[in-house]
């Protein structure tokens, strides 16, 4: 007789009750319409949850630990034949050709399944591979619902889904409604780490608009101001530079997501702000908004532009087309490294946020020693190094 692999001896009863029930649910004629609830139940015998199955009128198979349902009981039949296959050494029966919701929907049975009958650290890499074959379309779901897919990778102990779906929670300005499960519904321990790398982006997000919102040039060792303008006639361009890039950036922090030309989200804004040059704010823009306030008018061309004021060069009082390019580049240039200093403008999704849409910040990274049970095999390790230690 071939022994089935991953699994105890002491789980064959188990087994054959699970199979019989599911058996008795699917084939009884005076329920038959009647749906089946897959759901856990702590058994402290086994350390475990246990996937109890019964029927239940009008509900649909949910696993109820994380409120995700599922289409029919045919999912949890297919689960059993999907842990059988595998314990015969035959590939498990996770979606590659249909959609990416399927298979979430069959991983997420088979992790239920496989953990109660203690197969669960033997099977993940079966798992995990079919879910990653979907590439592009599994990053497009876990934007779509980061808890779920967060859940599935800590029983998968996928470092790959997890910081995915991580980056996304982090970055999130707030939990959309439609996220099943909840934020709260994660263990402690994600949750913290997810609100503390929330404040570290926080942190960086309020320096860099710190920065920014005082930036200015400074002349012969003083900053540029209206109040001494009067004294110093001859620095006014700079100062209109200056103050109208300071305008451009407080209007694109407050504007975002009202359809106007700025930038429709922090996201967009950091990655714009990183590229610097014509980017945003154009040389030909600040000009027309010069002319358009009638401190340079007379000019005929971009080339000819000269500002008010009297003498030669924009010391002695005359504005010149280069002189602000001057100007602006270090505006710009000063804004690029405070950006990058801090990474805000960097993508570490696998996901083409930008392509896709994505509107808040994807630059939190998430360590390998941060990793969950990476962090649950630390700990151990330390613990049996004391008990060593003490013995």
């Amino acid at each position: 007789m071939i022994k089935p692999i991953g699994t105890e001896a002491r789980h064959e009863n188990a087994k054959v009750n699970a199979i019989q029930e599911v058996s008795l649910g699917s084939t009884s004629t005076s329920n038959s319409n009647r749906n089946l609830t897959f759901s856990f139940t702590n058994i402290k015998s086994e350390g475990s949850p246990s996937p109890i199955i019964h029927s239940q009128q009008n509900s649909s198979v949910q696993i109820a630990s994380t409120g995700i349902d599922c289409s029919s009981r045919a999912d949890v039949l297919k689960g059993y034949e999907s842990l059988f296959s595998f314990w015969y050494k035959r590939e498990v029966l996770i979606s590659t050709a249909t959609s990416i919701d399927d298979a979430l929907t069959q991983a997420e049975v088979l992790t239920t399944l496989a953990k109660y009958y203690g197969s669960l650290a033997s099977i993940r890499d079966a798992i995990s591979t079919p879910i990653l074959s979907h590439g592009r379309s599994l990053y497009k779901s876990i934007a779509s619902n980061p808890p779920r897919w967060l859940m599935l990778s800590i029983a998968l102990e996928n470092p790959l889904i997890f910081t995915e779906a991580t980056t996304h929670l982090i970055g999130a300005p707030c939990f959309l409604p439609d996220w099943t499960p909840k934020f709260s519904a994660l263990p402690d321990h994600i949750q913290e780490l997810v609100m503390w790398k929330q404040q570290e982006l926080k942190k960086m997000v309020a320096e860099v608009r710190g920065e920014l919102f005082i930036s200015s040039i400074k002349i012969n060792g003083r900053e540029l101001s209206v109040a001494n303008c009067g004294d110093h006639a001859e620095d006014f361009g700079t100062w209109f530079v200056v103050s109208l890039w300071r305008d451009w950036f407080c209007r694109a922090v407050a504007m975002q997501n009202t359809g106007s030309n700025m930038p429709e989200s922090e996201a967009e804004l950091y990655c714009l702000l990183a590229k610097g040059g014509d980017a945003y704010l154009p040389l030909s823009s600040v000009i027309d908004i010069i002319k358009k306030t009638g401190v340079g008018c007379g000019a005929e061309s971009l080339d000819d532009f000269r500002g008010v004021g009297k003498g030669k060069g924009k010391r002695s009082g005359v504005w010149e087309r280069a002189e602000i390019e001057e100007d602006l580049a270090l505006m710009k240039d000063f804004a690029v490294k405070a950006v990058t200093k801090r990474g805000l403008h960097i993508n570490e999704c696998i996901l083409d946020v930008q392509e896709m849409g994505v509107k808040y910040p994807t630059c939190m990274k998430v360590k390998y020693e941060e990793l969950p049970w990476v962090v649950a095999r630390t700990m151990r390790d330390r613990e049996t190094n004391k008990d060593s230690g003490e013995n």
